[in-house]
C-alpha cells in the first residue's frame, strides 16, 4: 500500500506532524519522556542519558535541515530591485 499524502500517514502515525520539523520535534519529545519513564523504572540514569542524546541529535539535524532550506531559498530568490524615485 502506497501512502499518498502526509494526512494519510498522520492518520496511521500520530508522531508524524504537519512538517518534517514537527515530526522530528514529536520524536524528540517522545524520546525525552520515554527515557525518563524507563530510567525511573530501572533506576538507571544511563537510559535517560541515551534517550536525551538521541533527542539532541535529532534536534541538531532538524536545525541543519532548516538552515539548508533557508540557504536554498536565498540562492533561488530573485534579486531585489530598488525602486527609483521619480
Amino acid at each position: 500500500m502506497m501512502l499518498e499524502s502526509r494526512g494519510d500517514v498522520q492518520s496511521l502515525n500520530p508522531l508524524v506532524g504537519r512538517s518534517t520539523a514537527d515530526t522530528l520535534e514529536n520524536l524528540c519529545k517522545c524520546l525525552d519522556k520515554l527515557g525518563i519513564a524507563i530510567a525511573s523504572q530501572h533506576e538507571d540514569d544511563s537510559i535517560y542519558f541515551f534517550c536525551r542524546s538521541v533527542s539532541a541529535a535529532l534536534r541538531y539535524e532538524a536545525c541543519e535541515l532548516r538552515n539548508q532550506g533557508k540557504a536554498a531559498a536565498l540562492r533561488t530568490a530573485p534579486p531585489v530591485r530598488l525602486a527609483t524615485g521619480g
